[in-house]
């Protein structure tokens, strides 16, 4: 596959089937309901999820955080949950990941999400 410019913007309705393509493609082994509940029913609230998209219009980047409430000395605390960083193997190497993260802790920001955490896999 040839490299091409990507274009940077907000999960929107219908993207579900592509943004499963690119996990499968980068190892994931999500199935449609798993994604639709952690994604958008989520009793938390939606993830903010920031795509790469080719000019094909097809999906080769994701970084999504999904919002949490954490407790600590009694406060709780709303902080978001880095998950499912993926960037299509055939585009690695053009910074993508940097700039989804980059506009994903904006969002977070805008949305009130004061830190954001990750576990490694």
């Amino acid at each position: 596959m040839t490299r091409t410019a990507v274009q940077y913007r907000s999960l929107q309705s219908g993207d579900e089937q592509a943004v499963l393509r690119l996990l499968r493609a980068c190892g994931y082994s999500p199935n449609e309901r798993w994604w639709r509940w952690i994604n958008q029913e989520c009793p938390q609230g939606k993830t903010l999820v920031e795509l790469a998209v080719a000019e094909d219009g097809e999906v080769v980047g994701h970084y999504g955080v999904w919002p949490k409430l954490l407790r600590s000395g009694g406060t709780t605390l709303r902080a978001g949950m880095a998950i499912h960083a993926a960037v299509h193997p055939d585009h690695r190497g053009l910074s993508i990941l940097q700039e989804l993260m980059r506009r994903t802790v904006e969002r977070c920001r805008e949305e009130g999400i004061p830190f954001i955490y990750a576990f490694p896999n």
